[in-house]
């Protein structure tokens, strides 16, 4: 198995919305049927700015922690990655989600993202639990998250509005005890 490729995490909100609209413009037949219909403005620079001061008013709040995904060789942006609903007290917990640009897929760029945010997780956040939903006909999504380490515990029908569907999501978790899987 070739190795993981060569990445690091940047907070979102540091990135340049011209950068992250590129992103999402070429991604968006890609995307499409596993995102949410994207809000009126979202494919704008305007747009872009605005969901980084979000990014960066939740990871103020406690209740959010994105990053964009960036290859160490060149700097480009290749992803996003993040925790979302971060719960406090006897909880603990977040809910994952990620996006990799359409000529990444298939070569690890996800599962070394969300390898590096569970150490974020369960490191400098202290979270005892992350969960991941995941669409069952996104079979890349499913090997994703099996590479890392998630569990799944059942199936929640109607659980989000996909594309303007309400779609079922397998749901996943892993938690600090579960062992950490191989990098290779």
């Amino acid at each position: 198995m070739p190795p993981p490729p060569a990445i690091h995490l940047v907070r979102w909100e540091a990135q340049d919305p011209a950068a992250v609209l590129s992103l999402y413009l070429r991604n968006r037949t890609h995307l499409s049927p596993w995102e949410p219909v994207p809000v009126p403005g979202f494919h704008s620079i305007e747009g872009q700015r605005a969901r980084s001061l979000e990014a960066a008013a939740s990871r103020g709040a406690g209740r959010g922690a994105e990053f964009a995904i960036v290859e160490d060789r060149d700097g480009e942006l290749v992803g996003r990655v993040g925790l979302s609903g971060i719960m406090r007290g006897p909880f603990q917990s977040a809910h994952l989600g990620y996006l990799v640009d359409a000529g990444h897929c298939g070569r690890g760029y996800a599962t070394e993202a969300v390898r590096q945010l569970l150490d974020v997780a369960f490191g400098e956040l202290r979270l005892h639990r992350v969960e991941a939903a995941v669409m069952p006909a996104n079979l890349a999504s499913l090997r994703v998250i099996a590479r890392a380490g998630f569990r799944e515990e059942g199936l929640a029908r109607r659980y989000l509005l996909i594309n303007g569907v309400w779609e079922d999501h397998r749901i996943f978790a892993r938690t600090v005890e579960d062992p950490q899987p191989s990098r290779h």
